[in-house]
Formats: C-alpha cells, sequence, structure tokens
C-alpha cells in the first residue's frame, strides 16, 4: 500500500497528460468538430475506456480504506471526469451542427453512400430527401431549414459503432448574400514588403443580392493571414449603404507585413464567412 500511494500521484499526473485531451472536447461541447477530428476522439475513447475501468476497479480496491483523504479525493474527481466523458459519449448519434449561409447558393454535404437524409423547413414540412452526399441544393427563400441525418450503425462487437455523422444540421438561410469580384480589385500603391501600409487605399467591386431586393448597410473591415502581417483594413467613412447589383467598396490599409511572404487579406461578407485574397507584398 505504500508502494501504491507514493506512486499514485505519479499515476495521477500520466493519467491528466493522457485522457484529458480526450475529455475536454467533450466538456466544453464542440458538438460542431470537423467530422474527421470528431472521429478521431471517438476511436481514443472506444479503445482506452475499457482499460480505464479496469484501472479504477483496482485504484478503487487498493485506495478505499486505508489511502489518505486528499488521495482519495483525487480518485474521486478522476471517476467524475471518466463518468463525464462516458455520458457525453452516448450522446454521439444525438450530434448536432449549425451552419450559416445565404439565400440563393448552393448547400452540399457529404454523407456516406448508404446515409439517408431528409431535409425540412422550419414548419417541420417535407422539402427533399435522398441517400448519399447532398449536393448543390439552393435554398432560394430565406428561413432556418434542418438536415435530419439518418445513419445504420453495425453493434456487432468489434465494429465501429459510434455515428460518423451529426444527427442533424441546423441551416440558417440569409435573406442578404455579398461576393467579392477579386478580378476588379485595385490598391493605389503597392503593399510594401517591411514597410508601412498604413494609408493604402484598397477597391474593390461586389455583387450584392437580398431577399425582397432591400438595400443593406455594410459595415466589415478586412483582416489578414500570414507570417509576420499586421495588415488590417478599414471601411472608408466606416460603413456603406449597398443596392442591389454591383457595388464599390474603399478600405484603408494600416499595419504593415513581411517583404516576400505571401498574405492572406479576408474579406468578410454579412454572414461572417470569409472570402480571401492572396498577394506578395513588394519588396522596395
Amino acid at each position: 500500500m505504500l508502494t501504491f500511494q507514493k506512486s499514485f500521484p505519479w499515476l495521477s499526473k500520466v493519467f491528466c497528460l493522457i485522457f484529458l485531451p480526450a475529455i475536454l472536447p467533450y466538456q466544453f461541447k464542440f458538438k460542431t468538430l470537423p467530422g474527421v477530428m470528431w472521429n478521431a476522439l471517438l476511436a481514443i475513447k472506444r479503445r482506452i475506456f475499457k482499460i480505464i475501468l479496469i484501472n479504477i476497479f483496482i485504484m478503487k480496491k487498493c485506495i478505499a480504506y486505508t489511502a489518505p483523504i486528499r488521495l482519495r479525493y483525487v480518485f474521486a474527481v478522476l471517476v467524475m471526469l471518466l463518468i463525464d466523458f462516458s455520458l457525453y459519449a452516448q450522446e454521439d448519434g444525438q450530434r448536432e451542427e449549425s451552419l450559416v449561409i445565404a439565400f440563393n447558393s448552393p448547400f452540399s454535404y457529404t454523407l456516406g453512400e448508404n446515409v439517408s437524409w431528409e431535409l425540412k423547413d422550419e414548419n417541420g414540412s417535407f422539402i427533399l430527401g435522398n441517400k448519399g452526399d447532398v449536393n448543390r441544393h439552393v435554398f432560394s427563400k430565406p428561413g432556418s431549414y434542418t438536415l435530419h441525418i439518418h445513419e445504420e450503425l453495425n453493434h456487432d462487437t468489434g465494429s465501429c459503432e459510434h455515428a460518423h455523422f451529426p444527427g442533424k444540421v441546423n441551416i440558417e438561410v440569409k435573406p442578404v448574400k455579398l461576393d467579392f469580384d477579386f478580378l476588379t480589385i485595385k490598391f493605389s500603391k503597392d503593399v510594401p514588403g517591411g514597410q508601412s501600409a498604413n494609408g493604402i487605399i484598397v477597391t474593390v467591386n461586389v455583387y450584392f443580392s437580398s431577399y425582397g431586393n432591400s438595400a443593406a448597410v455594410y459595415k466589415h473591415g478586412l483582416t489578414s493571414f500570414g507570417v509576420g502581417s499586421t495588415v488590417s483594413g478599414k471601411l472608408k467613412n466606416g460603413e456603406t449603404t449597398l443596392r442591389p447589383g454591383v457595388n464599390t467598396l474603399e478600405f484603408i490599409l494600416e499595419g504593415a507585413a513581411e517583404a516576400g511572404n505571401n498574405i492572406q487579406l479576408n474579406f468578410t461578407d454579412f454572414n461572417g464567412e470569409v472570402q480571401p485574397y492572396t498577394l506578395t507584398p513588394q519588396t522596395r
């Protein structure tokens, strides 16, 4: 018993390092993780969970009566984490995803060829259904829609028994759509590498459409992504009113980027989706 008590703190640290990365995604309820990442976490859980249960039984037998209070407390915390992990794991087939798209935009969703699905509107009325992938369905009317996914699981011993796809996908279709035409993008001067980009004006045409042909106020700036880049842009005058058809947006840059490294300018539409443009700052 003395040897076990001395080694228990070490065992606890190993436990946390190995199992907490698999537990925490459930604790924070990252229900919208990409399917590959979610399945990887589930695979880890399936492989180790039985081993964990065996170890819990052994630990309980060893420390239930003779271990100090602090040791029993640590054990109790580990058990609660595992119970919570197990309960979340049982919700595999009840996972949900949420997506936001613009009206008149094609919607696709990759599924297994034997997975059936039904698409319904916010009133529960059937729109269409099939098996396999959902291919470029266009929502012509804004609103809330739900993709119900029916996956047949194989419960044979030794087979993969967890759901590969969420039970349903909640789709919010927005009444506005904005497309950036990067063939028309212009810079008042080249973005210099290793120097300030302050004051450079970026103009780009956008095609705006809305359900009911109403106007909308656009207020988004732009950001950048790249090694050493601090470039960002503010919309000239802070906002602009877009009307159906072609509009021109002007952004005033600030910040700097390293020479020779490609950077990505991220333009954002009304629905929070990024439309990227790649450029290489020029060496002076």
